[in-house]
């Protein structure tokens, strides 16, 4: 359900802004806002795959197991090889060292990049129970998104506009003047008007659940299904006052 904010208005301006820069009629200036609060459908996730080893071949050889074995499970549950990017990352020769169990000293370290999609979250727990498992993956990382992104526009688009429209005539009715039409729409602030009154830039953005960070991506290392992701759509619009 889309929420309708109130927000911003601009009914005169002072003396000393530069004139040229507003329209000649009387005008009243709102700013809609829009937001929907809606529940994931796709996430992506991100993770490398890290071997050690004695020698650079056996380093390899690791590597390339735990990697057939990852691209195995992930077809096992649907996600196509041609879906998946993996790439070398990082190859380092680090000092000699021993693990608890191995009196083989070992200093050949290898990292594998994966990035892929899930499209269905109903494979969610599967997956991310298997990859947590995994003693060679590392540095893994999920973001939320949503698969039909366009309809979310048109619907803070429109959600936005009738905000902005109604706060345009609280604003005449409390100034006892009638709302004429729109003359002047903008999804970021109107440039000659913005830069006179100091609006900042807007657009559509995905609204982090605390609120605190607006992103288009979402990164999660807890890899929880979030309830919901909340967009956030605002408006300008310019509306005559009918004399």
């Amino acid at each position: 359900m889309i929420k309708l904010i109130h927000i911003l208005f601009l009914l005169a301006v002072p003396h000393f802004v530069n004139a040229s820069s507003l329209p000649t009629y009387p005008f009243i200036h709102a700013n809609g806002v829009s937001t929907l609060s809606i529940a994931p459908d796709i996430a992506e996730l991100d993770f490398d795959i890290r071997s050690l080893a004695a020698t650079p071949q056996e380093s390899k050889q690791q590597l390339e197991e735990a990697s057939q074995e990852i691209v195995a499970f992930l077809a096992s549950n649907h996600i196509d090889r041609s879906a998946i990017d993996a790439y070398d990352t990082k190859k380092i020769v680090s000092e000699d060292e021993t693990s608890a169990n191995e009196k083989t000293p070992v200093r050949y370290r290898l990292l594998r990049s994966f990035h892929f999609f899930v499209k269905d979250l109903n494979q969610w727990v599967t997956i991310t129970d298997f990859l947590l498992n995994k003693s060679y993956i590392g540095n893994l990382s999920a973001t939320f998104g949503r698969s039909d992104l366009d309809n979310i526009h048109r619907q803070l688009v429109l959600g936005a506009i009738n905000n902005a429209k109604d706060n345009a005539k609280t604003m005449a009715n409390g100034l006892t003047v009638k709302l004429g039409s729109a003359t002047a729409i903008s999804e970021s602030p109107l440039a000659k008007l913005g830069g006179v009154i100091g609006l900042a830039s807007s657009a559509m953005t995905y609204v982090s659940n605390a609120d605190q960070e607006n992103t288009e991506r979402g990164e999660r290392t807890d890899l929880a299904i979030p309830g919901a992701l909340r967009y956030k759509k605002t408006v300008d619009v310019i509306f005559k006052i009918k004399q």
